[in-house]
């Protein structure tokens, strides 16, 4: 614990068990550094998913109050916000803040921080996500920025283009994510057992697709590529480790899509959002992970991340936010975006060199160490005392 820091309150969008990749990076962040804080608070949407108090590990205390980012219910952050009378006040953003965070509440949450609070207190904000986004939603994104002491990026490619938005009066650090997969004991039994609830034979090789299903995670190439594996009778079976949602329009476009593709038989799951013990079970059964990102992929992709955690041999693609640290044939393999065909060779390349997959494994093995709840907590923690001195 550090004597300087007794209460940090961070304010996110979303919160562990609503289905948000911020929100379970929040809750991964701020359960590691209860190890250091006495006090941890969260204040979130107030939602029957969201944990409990009771649920929540020892030194945590969470706000379940917001009832809608609105500015209607802007004096809840108030309210809150001197109750708790934090050391530091810490906004995740974006998360799921009204619609995509398009709301005026959800960009004016700095500025009811500050408003609330004694002038010296630091208000710090993690930007998961910044050049890739649109025009229109960076300008909205500029007023937390320019209303935040330190600004944190997630995506070291955001750091710079932060910097210029805010005239360099601004602190800005990079702090990469960290999976929110955490690896499950499973013993081989399970593992069989679990194939076999699947009906996935010996001579199947199951590939692994976690995280949120848009239409800028390259979901519909990879069932082109299945389209095309079934085509040549590779026997592969993909994991749909995330809720395909009929109600969803992209989502039902893609259910539609595997029917007329004809490939109802190597898709499983897909129905529910999997807890994170389910996610690591099924992702320790898998054979490789497949992420074709439309923009490429980078070290905030949580969903990829824990593939990498789990030491799966993984395809993905090269973006501009790709980092250096990510190797080609080292410990992934890039395709191009939209390029199903290029997809199923890389697989088909995967399945027959058992040498490219052992490589690949203990790449992942080596990457993810950078990639820890603690190296990320320690970091987080540099920057609380940066804004506090």
């Amino acid at each position: 614990m550090t004597d300087s820091l007794k209460r940090v309150l961070s304010i996110t969008g979303a919160f562990p068990k609503l289905p948000c990749g911020v929100g379970d990076y929040t809750y991964q962040l701020m359960k590691t550094l209860t190890q250091y804080v006495p006090e941890i608070h969260i204040l979130t949407l107030k939602h029957n998913a969201v944990i409990s108090n009771p649920q929540a590990p020892l030194g945590m205390h969470i706000h379940s109050e917001i009832p809608a980012w609105s500015l209607q219910n802007m004096p809840v952050i108030t309210k809150v916000c001197q109750q708790v009378a934090p050391d530091i006040v810490h906004i995740q953003y974006p998360s799921t803040f009204g619609k995509g965070n398009r709301t005026v509440a959800a960009n004016l949450v700095g500025i009811g921080s500050k408003k609330s609070l004694p002038r010296k207190t630091p208000v710090i904000t993690t930007l998961h996500e910044f050049t890739e986004r649109s025009l229109r939603w960076r300008l909205r994104a500029i007023i937390n920025i320019l209303t935040s002491d330190h600004i944190i990026c997630a995506n070291r490619f955001d750091v710079d283009a932060v910097k210029i938005v805010s005239m360099g009066r601004k602190r800005v650090s990079y702090i990469p994510i960290a999976s929110a997969i955490p690896v499950v004991a499973q013993s081989d039994a399970e593992k069989n057992q679990r194939r076999e609830s699947l009906q996935i034979s010996g001579s199947d090789i199951t590939i692994a697709y976690f995280g949120f299903v848009t239409d800028q995670k390259g979901f519909d190439v990879l069932l082109q590529a299945m389209h095309l594996l079934r085509a040549k009778k590779v026997p592969a079976k993909l994991l749909i480790l995330t809720k395909l949602d009929p109600q969803n329009s992209y989502h039902r476009a893609q259910i539609e899509q595997i029917g007329k593709l004809g490939i109802q038989e190597s898709c499983l799951l897909g129905e529910k959002h999997y807890t994170e013990q389910e996610v690591s079970a099924f992702l320790q059964i898998a054979d490789l992970a497949v992420f074709p990102f439309a923009e490429g992929t980078s070290d905030r992709r949580s969903s990829m991340l824990a593939a990498l955690q789990h030491n799966l041999p993984t395809i993905t693609t090269a973006g501009r936010s790709t980092p250096p640290n990510f190797i080609h044939a080292q410990n992934m393999l890039f395709v191009p975006p939209s390029r199903p065909d290029c997809l199923s060779e890389s697989i088909m390349q995967l399945i027959a060199d058992a040498d490219l997959r052992q490589r690949l494994r203990r790449g992942a093995k080596e990457l993810s160490v950078h990639y820890s709840w603690d190296a990320i907590a320690q970091r987080t923690l540099e920057v609380y005392h940066q804004s506090t001195s």
